[in-house]
């Protein structure tokens, strides 16, 4: 008789920045009557980026330095601990759902949303949750939904009303304990339980700079960051049809000195990001010329610029 236990273990490395998962298998044999405990250790490590790139979604090993091709789909945000990316995917080129892939089995589950429209998946920087967006047809209405990482209890957090209404691109705090949220004119932060703890009009955040429903409000460490146009010369698609634009840049406004810095350097346009802890900043930079997008790093205060990809887009990264 074969006797199986599973251990299972996680540790830190101190040299690099990757979350191992060890899995210890003892199997109990005989041999002429002696019991012989042979131990095999499997180790997997987590993936710390994912991104998307001509509609397919990829995860990075910084540790292997390799990319991996999961799914085909859009809006990837990897979950804190490495291991599940949440994902848009258009079933039927019409309806959008967020699923949730597990890196490891590649076993795949849709959220237990009742709605055929719902995207842009956010984890909480503890894991336990995921906020999205979800549209309500009969009313023309975006609200924020909330659920569990475990797939349960679904529950709206805003309630609009107003036909046409809603609220847009949610992020969180660092604690997990509140939700930020735009319907472009007022910025609303929320607790889990839907309560509208405060607000802020948006023309005092952003100032002079454009948002959109795209635009996103990150809260850490006394400020926001958030994405919205720049001063910058209008940029023109000579490649393609000739459309015009104003690049975006990404911001930080002091909520204690009330003003705003540009982060992003000129040249580059910036019109979406994600927010690694409370300092590290992705966002992907469209090249106009090259129809690229590559995706960068750089910090909060605007320093330590550095290419994560030559090309891609929609990055989101592991909690550190």
């Amino acid at each position: 008789m074969t006797r199986q236990s599973f251990i299972w273990t996680i540790f830190f490395t101190t040299t690099v920045s990757t979350v191992f998962y060890s899995c210890t298998s003892q199997t109990a044999t005989e041999n002429n009557g002696e019991k012989i405990i042979v131990a095999a250790t499997q180790t997997t490590a987590a993936f710390d980026y994912a991104y998307e790139k001509d509609g397919k979604i990829y995860a990075y090993n910084e540790s292997s330095k390799t990319d991996t091709l999961i799914i085909d789909g859009m809006n990837p945000c990897i979950s804190p601990s490495g291991q599940q990316i949440a994902f848009t995917e258009s079933p039927n080129n019409n309806d959008r759902q967020i699923s949730i892939i597990d890196l490891q089995t590649k076993k795949k589950k849709r959220l237990a949303v009742n709605n055929n429209n719902f995207y842009g998946a956010m984890w909480s920087p503890d894991g336990k949750y995921i906020a999205f967006n979800y549209y309500t047809h009969d009313s023309a209405i975006w609200q924020i939904g909330i659920i569990d990482s475990s797939n349960k209890n679904f529950k709206s957090l805003t309630n609009f009303s107003k036909w046409g209404s809603g609220a847009y691109s949610p992020t969180w705090t660092p604690d997990s304990k509140k939700i930020i949220a735009h319907d472009l004119t007022t910025i609303y932060i929320y607790g889990l339980d839907g309560k509208v703890i405060k607000t802020y009009s948006v023309d005092s955040i952003a100032k002079d700079h454009g948002i959109s429903s795209n635009t996103r409000f990150f809260l850490t460490d006394n400020k926001f960051i958030f994405n919205g146009t720049s001063d910058d010369s209008t940029v023109v698609d000579t490649v393609g049809e000739g459309e015009a634009w104003v690049p975006d840049a990404i911001y930080a406004y002091n909520l204690q000195g009330k003003s705003v810095n540009r982060i992003t350097p000129k040249g580059l346009d910036c019109s979406e990001f994600y927010l690694q802890g409370i300092d590290d900043i992705l966002f992907t930079a469209y090249n106009a010329e090259t129809r690229k997008r590559p995706i960068y790093k750089i910090k909060s205060d605007g320093q330590n610029l550095q290419l994560l990809f030559d090309n891609g887009g929609e990055i989101s990264a592991r909690q550190k």
